[in-house]
């Protein structure tokens, strides 16, 4: 069963692999496994509308100016907001310990959201959205077949 599959599979691995694994052998899993059509998309709620399933991957997003502005300013308050928050900073200096400075698992830094591009980030989203059937599309709710268009 699908569901069962997402719901049983551990998101990262078992604590000894990742310890353990060498560099090699996560670029080779990454260039074999990580490709859209390995991604799923999962729905749950009652749904009133399944509208925002289609539009996701019908939406050509073009932002303008003010709306760049905007969001790099609510992602830059929330790394703020992160920064005071005494729970998250306790978790990171977890996992700093635990994984030194890994890309993968530091926080996101102010610095960072510097690097990006928000034209190319929004080119790189429609480019992952094109296709729909690329993704495993699961939506869970009480959907009435007789309004949606599915």
């Amino acid at each position: 069963m699908l569901i069962k599959m997402y719901a049983e599979r551990l998101a990262i691995g078992l604590e000894k692999v990742i310890r353990t694994v060498s560099s090699e052998t996560v670029k080779h899993f990454y260039k074999k496994c990580y490709h859209l059509c390995n991604m799923a998309i999962i729905a749950v709620g009652d749904l009133s509308d399944t509208q925002l399933v289609y539009q996701l991957f019908t939406t050509n997003l073009t932002p303008g100016e003010e709306d760049i502005k905007i969001v790099m300013q609510m992602a830059e308050e929330a790394v703020s907001a992160q920064d005071r928050d005494p729970y998250t900073a306790f978790t990171n200096r977890v996992k700093e310990l635990h994984y030194g400075n890994s890309y993968f698992f530091r926080p996101i830094r102010k610095s960072d959201l510097q690097k990006v591009d928000p034209r190319k980030a929004c080119e790189f989203f429609g480019t992952c959205f094109k296709d729909p059937s690329t993704f495993t599309i699961v939506i869970v709710g009480n959907i009435d077949p007789r309004t949606q268009n599915l």
